[in-house]
């Protein structure tokens, strides 16, 4: 993207050039702020809950009804298609 910033500068395409840099700072903020999510152990509390613990049994889930008809593909199907 700032490559397109440059571009839309030296064509003097300004505003553009201003929507792309609010976009790469917007950007350059959000991936500051998951990083220090990151970094304060959200990533380890949310594994924690998605895993039991040992000590705990596990309780088994009903299997899902069956719907009729055929299944939205997958991206796996999608996938197997190419090759």
């Amino acid at each position: 993207m700032v490559r397109q910033f440059a571009w839309a500068r030296l064509m003097g395409h300004n505003e553009a050039a201003e929507l792309l840099q609010q976009t790469l700072d917007e950007e350059k903020a959000a991936d500051q702020k998951l990083s220090q999510l990151a970094e304060g152990g959200i990533n380890q509390d949310a594994a924690d809950a998605a895993s039991p613990d040992d000590d705990e049994e596990e309780e088994e889930k009903p299997a899902a009804p069956a719907r009729a008809g055929r299944a939205r593909p997958t991206a796996s199907d999608s996938k197997r298609s190419r090759r």
